[in-house]
This record gives structure tokens, sequence and C-alpha cells, in this order.
């Protein structure tokens, strides 16, 4: 069996929704690790700027073919108003974009000594630093 276009790949399941979940699920994981990591270094705010941001940059170059590297329920959301997505996928993408960050904050613990992961509060570094400035009263 020969398809009319040639390109019999694109016509399966797997292709057009497994993979792209897939990809979403560990590259939001290893995103979200290798950021969450470098938070923790004690390098400071450029150290966290740069972990993140080369990591983004190595996914999207590497898998923005198959998913689009959303990474991210914003940017879902934002694809999704867009009228790019449709919104059953956008609710698989999220899902599995939760279930990456969890998975990388269950990695981190696992791989970071607990004397540093209690040190850098689990990479919420920047949210514990301002907490003071959120409270409310007197």
């Amino acid at each position: 069996n020969v398809d009319s276009n040639g390109n019999s790949e694109d016509n399966n399941n797997f292709t057009q929704l497994f993979r792209p979940l897939l990809v979403e699920l560990i590259g939001t994981t290893l995103f979200a690790l290798i950021g969450l990591w470098g938070a923790c270094s004690g390098g400071g705010l450029i150290a966290n700027a740069l972990s993140f941001g080369f990591a983004l940059m190595v996914f999207t170059a590497g898998f923005g073919h198959i998913s689009g590297v959303h990474f991210n329920p914003a940017v879902t959301i934002g694809v999704l108003i867009a009228g790019e997505m449709q919104p059953v996928l956008a609710i698989l993408y999220f899902v599995v974009q939760l279930l990456g960050g969890i998975a990388a904050g269950g990695l981190l613990r696992l791989l970071l000594a607990t004397k540093t992961y209690e040190a850098c509060k689990g990479g919420a570094t920047l949210l514990t630093k301002y907490a003071a400035s959120n409270a409310t009263g007197p």
C-alpha cells in the first residue's frame, strides 16, 4: 500500500498526537529541571536566567518542529487563543506540561543533596526573597 501523497508517516496517530505530547512531557521535564538546577547552583540571577535560556534554545532547535516547544501552559493558552491549536490538544498539552513540571520538581529533589535543596528552597528563590512585600496587614 502506497499513499497517494507519498508520506504515510503524517497520517498516523503517533505522529499527529502522541509524539508531540511525548516531546512536551520530556521537554518540559528537562527544561524545568535544568532551569531549577541553575537556580540552585548558587550563581545568582544570571546563572538562573542563562540556565533557562540556553535550555529553551537547545530544546527549541531540537524539537520545535515536532510540538512547537510550548513547555508552558501560558504559551499553550496563547496558541489556543490565536486559533493555531485544537482545544482538545491544548488540554492534553496542559496535562503533560503540568506532569512534566511535577516530575522536574521530584527529580530535582532526588538529585540534589538535602542541604542544597533546602538552601535554594527547591528553586523558588525569588518567591521567598520577595515574600515579605506580598504580606498583608500591619
